[in-house]
């Protein structure tokens, strides 16, 4: 059976993609081999999105890109994605300064335009063997079973002081408890790198956080499932919690990169993974949202949110995250000065669910470090994140909520 070499393509000209693809997918064939163009992308942005969610083997880089071109976005692009080999196409040959910069970077080759077709599967072909050697050797490798179907929902607030952690604990907690019976697995991941409150909210007290992680994936080059469960808190025996830095200062060493190894081998071994995503459209949250085959867009109602939702659901569509997007409307009263249905005509979206407000149960449990879906299971806010888990776990399109406001 062939292998398959990912490729993503980045290149502003139209014209000039159209003749990359043709060298690829013409031949010479690679013996055994066989070459996908995974996507191809004309800015820097585009490629930081697309890498984050098809994972290529291989990035083919122009210079030549829409926004931003040059050596130095390769380099970044190198070493944000380190389980992805960068070669740079440029029109001309590459300065010894960009050579060297190149070459540090982790930048595997490079080629000048016009591109032999030979010589560019050469290339190809021999950094893709590289590349499987190395992982075969990697030392404390393991080889496992992945779950069936895993799922990504990352929750993403339009505004700050939104609900978004409280919301995220408590449907992690509901998802575990309900699909327990069934052996399912739940990961919480919090991606609130300066100031996430995952761990104060379910009252642990972490030894270990993401950041270790980090450190781990740029000493040994990569990690193993079991290194990474070392680091995970067990909260039940189906959730798991990836906790933040405990310190702001160290948002800094957590890389894009790291994100994206960490969600890829938590897929193997967690079948639901909620990640509770900062406001801020950082490199490393935007590798979580192109993983996730969910995000939760969640948003009050007050016009500043409403506006922030606006504006965050303009920004997604750009960047082709528009179909798994569902909204989630948190503190929701009919006695706000705005109207449910005026939110639902303001987005031109619609509404998965309702979570209704209420401080009496909320508060308590937030100090108490107790989810308030198991210390108030019939409370109306515990039975719409109940509501919500269910229509995660049955298909994120069931989009009727329940009208308990009527």
């Amino acid at each position: 059976m062939a292998q398959t070499i990912k490729i993503l393509i980045a290149e502003a000209n139209l014209e000039t993609r159209v003749g990359l693809k043709k060298l690829l997918l013409t031949a010479p064939v690679l013996p055994g081999k066989e070459i996908e163009i995974v996507s191809e992308a004309e800015g820097v942005k585009e490629v930081e999105v697309l890498a984050a969610k098809s994972s290529p083997d291989i990035i083919l880089m122009s210079t030549n890109l829409k926004d931003i071109g040059g050596v130095e976005v390769s380099c970044r692009i190198a070493q944000t994605f380190v389980n992805s080999s960068v070669i740079i196409i440029s029109e001309h040959p590459l300065s010894q300064d960009e050579l060297k910069k190149a070459m540090l970077s982790g930048i595997r080759s490079f080629l000048v335009q016009p591109i032999d077709q030979q010589e560019l599967h050469k290339v190809i072909g021999e950094i893709f063997e590289l590349n499987s050697q190395r992982r075969e050797k990697l030392p404390g490798a393991t080889v496992s079973v992945p779950v069936d179907k895993p799922k990504i929902i990352a929750m993403f607030g339009a505004k700050g002081g939104v609900g978004r952690t409280l919301i995220s604990t408590n449907l992690a907690v509901s998802m575990a408890e309900s699909l327990k019976p069934q052996n399912k697995k739940i990961a919480l991941i919090d991606l609130d790198l300066q100031f996430g409150d995952i761990a104060i909210m379910l009252n642990l007290t972490p030894a270990k956080t993401i950041v270790g992680l980090s450190k781990e994936i740029n000493e040994l080059g990569n990690i193993d499932e079991e290194l990474l469960e070392s680091y995970l808190i067990k909260y039940r025996d189906n959730l798991a919690v990836l906790p933040a830095p405990l310190k702001p200062e160290e948002a800094d060493l957590i890389q894009a990169e790291h994100i994206e190894r960490i969600l890829d081998l938590i897929k193997n071994r967690y079948h639901y993974t909620i990640v509770d995503c900062s406001r801020t459209l950082s490199e490393s949250i935007l590798v979580a949202l192109g993983m996730a085959d969910t995000i939760i867009l969640l948003l009050t109602m007050d016009i500043p949110t409403i506006k922030n939702a606006k504006l965050s659901l303009e920004v997604m569509e750009k960047l082709g995250f528009s179909p798994k997007i569902k909204i989630v409307l948190n503190r929701a009263y009919t006695k706000m000065g705005i109207s449910i249905a005026e939110v639902k005509e303001a987005l031109a979206s619609p509404i998965m669910e309702l979570i209704p407000s209420d401080g009496r149960v909320a508060i308590p449990s937030v100090n108490e470090g107790i989810p308030f879906v198991i210390k108030y299971p019939k409370s109306n806010i515990s039975k719409s994140i109940k509501s919500l888990a269910d229509k995660i776990v049955e298909s994120p399109d069931k989009i009727k909520p329940k009208k308990w406001w009527k």
